[in-house]
């Protein structure tokens, strides 16, 4: 039902039976409520704390947009494009006043604190990574992975403790150029999306997926595969997100590639200081050249139903073997999520040309999209298409109205030298996106009968 109070035009919902609010909601089809006004068709995420029966006031126009906003091509001056009008053109929602006055805050408090339409994040930035002086990094897990102490209560959350690099026999350090000795904020991300409730429900439909395409009797492993896993970071969550899913009647594998012999000896350490516990989860690492086989000497080339990858598109000289290695490596019915810190994005974006020539279409992964805790944090749901090109009005908003600590993107571009470690861990993450990538045509892709009789 919609009303018109001063200030705007707004519409009250009641929260239905059985929905689930905020972080239980998979994406938009689980946990959004859906309406229709001014002849669009509209959801909007039911925020956290909700139950059902509770009413949820949502402003849908300002003064003089009751009718749903005037015709373009008749002078009327619109405003720039926001996050909120990638979710729908909401300008806020929020639960209905109640007698205690107790319920406040409502969508725009959950993004951060945004003001006057700009996609925020949190202004109590927290840092998910931290290094140590004994050459540790710490990175915490997701929601899922948080155990009850001993009186009950919920614990602290689940950790990585990361090996940052090998020491020779010398005392030195192992030589390389660096980029696989650390911890990057896209990493962080997917692998506290994997660990997340969110993650391990994605995960739980792959499960069931693979069992239901299976055989019946076949118990084959559910393959995984990180590509530049560096630390290991997200190869390890996914792990441990794996172990979680609490059905014994599966088995997985996730190997961990990079190249060279020291990035090896990393992984190798880290796999035996984080390794699940499960003994059905089975992790090892191995040296993978992109354009190269896993398997040189086998008949034919493995091929995973789960692809890992974050942060692989700083080096633009790579994208053809990269994508040569995801052609050879995807399963017909596989899964790709990649994880980008964009940096040069019209540079970039020809990674995702390329992957589309040989036949794998990316989109943004709405699971991780859908969640506000991660939206907070990597608030863009522009694609890869639009994202920093300048043409592009919804792209430029984004840069000059997405603000971290009152400054924005943009301006912020200009002092990166400057920001503090708060500041500058929310200002890679606002540059961030996860990215899901499949076959367009999976038929094309399936093996033959004689194939599959081989493999």
């Amino acid at each position: 039902m919609a009303d018109e109070p001063a200030g705007g035009t707004f519409i009250n919902l009641a929260v239905p039976p059985g929905a689930e609010a905020g972080v239980d909601s998979l994406s938009f089809e689980y946990g959004s409520l859906s309406f229709e006004y001014g002849g669009a068709s509209l959801e909007v995420l039911i925020p956290p704390g909700s139950v059902p029966g509770d009413v949820l006031r949502i402003q849908v126009g300002a003064d003089g947009d009751g009718d749903g906003g005037d015709e373009e091509g008749e002078g009327v001056s619109r405003p720039s494009s926001s996050l909120l009008d990638e979710l729908g053109g909401i300008d806020d929602v929020s639960p209905a006043p109640e007698d205690d006055d107790t319920k406040t805050g409502g969508l725009l408090s959950e993004l951060g604190g945004l003001q006057d339409g700009d996609p925020q994040p949190s202004s109590s930035h927290k840092v998910h990574a931290a290094c140590s002086a004994d050459g540790i990094t710490t990175v915490e897990l997701g929601d899922s992975l948080i155990q009850e102490n001993d009186g009950g209560k919920e614990g602290e959350p689940a950790t990585l403790q990361l090996l940052e690099s090998t020491t020779s026999a010398e005392g030195k350090r192992a030589e390389g150029d660096g980029t696989h000795g650390m911890v990057w904020a896209s990493g962080t991300l997917l692998a506290q999306a994997l660990t997340s409730s969110i993650g391990v429900q994605f995960l739980r439909r792959l499960i069931q997926e693979h069992t239901t395409q299976s055989s019946a009797g076949d118990k084959s492993a559910i393959r995984c595969l990180e590509l530049g896993s560096g630390l290991g970071v997200c190869g390890l969550a996914l792990a441990h997100a794996l172990a979680s899913c609490g059905d014994n009647d599966f088995n997985a594998s996730v190997l961990l590639t990079d190249q060279g012999k020291e990035a090896v000896e990393i992984l190798e350490k880290n796999i035996e200081r984080n390794r699940p516990m499960e003994v059905r989860i089975a992790v090892d690492a191995a040296s993978l050249l992109w354009g190269s086989s896993l398997s040189p000497q086998s008949g034919s080339v493995e091929r995973f139903h789960l692809i890992l990858g974050s942060d692989l598109l700083y080096d633009t000289q790579t994208y053809d073997p990269l994508v040569s290695t995801i052609k050879q490596c995807l399963h017909p019915n596989g899964i790709l999520l990649l994880a980008v810190r964009w940096r040069k994005p019209d540079l970039e974006r020809e990674f995702f040309r390329k992957a589309e020539l040989e036949g794998v279409e990316f989109q943004l992964w709405k699971v991780f999209g859908g969640d506000l805790r991660f939206l907070k944090r990597s608030p863009c749901t522009l694609g890869w298409r639009e994202y920093g090109d300048p043409k592009c009005d919804k792209s430029n908003c984004y840069f000059h109205q997405t603000k971290i600590f009152g400054k924005s993107l943009a301006e912020l571009m200009e002092h990166v030298e400057s920001l503090n470690d708060d500041e500058y861990s929310a200002f890679e993450e606002a540059q961030c996106q996860i990215y899901i990538g499949k076959w367009s045509n999976v038929d094309e892709k399936r093996p033959s009968k004689r194939q599959r009789a081989g493999s």
